[in-house]
């Protein structure tokens, strides 16, 4: 005799387990929606059925990224573990579900083992990360940053210092601090799996992109080591203080064709013939590089730029005395906002309500600007190159076309 039984197809006439700690413990301290899709997503894993975060969050009327936060703050607390078919790929996974007693009581929750701002940061630890960021960069907040940054603890589940240590960087290896840009190394480093500030230093000791440059050039002159101490010294000097790029030094490696025993010093006795050349050295010992007096034109602007602002300011303060706290009002409710977002889906209606009091106040604004004669952007930072923002550097980190505008401007003055 055979045994079967019957194959239903309707899912509404199925049972899902759910286990009683889940609704004691998780559930009532969760938001909703982070309920409903874990809830949702555990149907379809009992009964086998493939779905994806775009059909999950379709059905219940939710977005991508709020799904996606889902799993951060269950991941957070043991309950489901993220798959990576792709190591190199951190932000593609799969999501299993694991036993809740073995979270609970088999094992440390991951919440302990890793502290993640987007759940644990309090709103005096936030403050103190902005002020930190604010002490390092030597600059106010701009635009949208305060948000972004509470946008980056969320979506990535990243410690704040790993942002602080990623401003500190990009202050010192990229001679910049705008948002954008740090914001896009700081998507880079979660990509590949570096979410501590561990991770991040061993990375960059294994791979950083100076190494590699120095690497090329040994290769050019038919060495497969690494470079000596003193060869990275004097290497270094080629792109810091000459400002050669890798294409120009590997044209003067080329030079040691016809040498026998081709190295570092013959390389740099090249190049600093170049540079000297290309300066318009004269016998006098003028020895100043082209980069530093351009450099020097960009503090000169900032710092009349800066005194220009303060004037335009002063102006608008004394036509208008209710800018000055419009602008204060705008500031705090740029910090509200940021915490208000750290809530995820809890925090969505006080988000909203914040940017309601932010146009209100721009709106507000605008309106005394206009009635007192003032030009709409009298109370904005004044920059001579508004690509760079008076610094030579794009966003992207490339120079700006005003660094050499400068440069030739400063070479015609000279011949």
């Amino acid at each position: 005799m055979n045994f079967s039984k019957q194959n239903i197809t309707n899912y509404n006439l199925y049972d899902t387990a759910v286990d009683n700690m889940f609704i004691a413990e998780y559930m009532a301290t969760a938001p909703g929606d982070y309920v409903k899709a874990y809830l949702l997503a555990l149907m379809y894993a009992d009964l086998s059925v493939p779905c994806t975060n775009e059909s999950l969050a379709r059905e219940l009327g939710l977005t991508v990224e709020e799904i996606l936060l889902a799993w951060n703050h269950w991941e957070k607390l043991g309950l489901v573990r993220k798959k990576y078919p792709d190591p190199e790929n951190k932000l593609r996974y799969t999501v299993e579900f694991l036993n809740i007693r073995e979270a609970r009581f088999g094992r440390t929750p991951v919440a302990a083992r890793h502290k993640d701002g987007s759940a644990t940061l309090s709103d005096q630890e936030l403050a103190q990360l902005y002020r930190d960021i604010e002490a390092v960069t030597g600059r106010l907040f701009e635009g949208r940053e305060m948000q972004e940054i509470v946008i980056w603890l969320t979506d990535y589940s990243i410690a704040p210092d790993v942002i602080l240590f990623c401003y500190k960087y990009c202050m010192r290896n990229r001679k910049t601090s705008k948002y954008r840009y740090v914001g896009a190394v700081l998507k880079d480093w979660v990509q590949q799996g570096l979410r501590t500030v561990a991770d991040v230093e061993q990375h960059l000791e294994n791979t950083d992109a100076r190494h590699f440059l120095h690497k090329r050039v040994l290769k050019a002159l038919g060495f497969s080591r690494n470079a000596t101490e003193e060869e990275r010294r004097i290497m270094d000097t080629w792109f810091d203080e000459m400002e050669y790029d890798i294409e120009r030094v590997l044209e003067a490696c080329r030079k040691t064709s016809g040498i026998s025993n081709p190295n570092i010093n013959y390389i740099n006795s090249v190049l600093t013939a170049w540079n000297r050349e290309e300066k318009g050295e004269t016998g006098s010992g003028d020895s100043e590089s082209l980069y530093k007096r351009v450099m020097d034109l960009y503090e000169k602007e900032r710092t009349n730029n800066e005194i220009r602002t303060q004037e335009n300011l002063e102006q608008v303060f004394r036509k208008a005395p209710r800018v000055r706290e419009i602008l204060r009002e705008l500031r705090e409710a740029s910090y509200r906002m940021s915490k208000a977002m750290l809530m995820g889906v809890n925090g969505k209606d006080a988000v909203r309500r914040e940017q309601e009091i932010m146009d209100g106040l721009l709106q507000e604004k605008e309106r005394l600007l206009l009635e007192n004669g003032l030009s709409p952007d009298s109370t904005e930072t004044v920059y001579t190159c508004k690509e760079c923002r008076d610094t030579g550097l794009l966003e992207n980190g490339e120079r700006c076309p005003c660094f050499n505008e400068k440069a030739e401007r400063l070479l015609t003055e000279a011949s």
